[in-house]
């Protein structure tokens, strides 16, 4: 995401200087479909009857959904309930 300067030089206020930042969108795959990954909740949700379980390895583990390492472990965990 690339965020424009927002220097006003009338009332000498705001930023000269062009931010860039980086955002992630996490996706799975449901019955041959990408599925996007919006909040936590609906992450839960997608998990059926194991949401339980899962809620609790993250909130026992402190594992955050919004990081990629943090996915990566909720869905290695997730794997491992289902096989």
């Amino acid at each position: 995401i690339v965020k424009d300067p927002d220097y006003n030089p009338a009332i000498g206020a705001g930023s000269r200087d062009t931010k860039i930042s980086t955002h992630f969108y996490f996706y799975y795959a449901r019955d041959n479909q990408m599925v996007e990954i919006k909040n936590k909740k609906k992450l839960l949700a997608s998990f059926g009857d194991k949401s339980a379980e899962v809620e609790k390895f993250m909130k026992v583990n402190s594992i955050s959904a919004s990081s990629q390492e943090g996915m990566v472990k909720i869905f290695t965990y997730y794997n491992s309930l289902i096989k």
